[in-house]
């Protein structure tokens, strides 16, 4: 078996401190989360993500969530043609979901 190319690839994510606003009536939970891959194609370069922000839900660790975060990535660039190029960018971000 050939196992070319070869890539390591691991994450990772806390939950801080999560609370009840009872005059909001909102659980917030904090999070920090981080994604390391390296790849033997692109000479092992290490790519790098960073997130943290906060979740917010009506109830704890289930139904629908609104997470606002902050996302860092410092390693290769994610789209397509482009992934042999490296970028390095801060983003905000906002996403609903289960």
């Amino acid at each position: 078996y050939s196992y070319d190319p070869f890539y390591v690839d691991a994450g990772m994510e806390w939950r801080l401190f999560g609370t009840y606003v009872e005059k909001s009536k909102l659980y917030l939970q904090p999070f920090y989360g981080m994604h390391i891959r390296t790849w033997q194609q692109f000479d092992w370069t290490v790519d790098r993500n960073f997130v943290l922000g906060c979740e917010i839900s009506k109830l704890e660790n289930t139904g629908r969530k609104v997470r606002v975060f902050l996302g860092y990535h410092h390693g290769l660039a994610l789209m397509g043609q482009f992934s042999h190029q490296r970028s390095n960018y801060l983003s905000v971000n906002l996403t609903y979901g289960f």
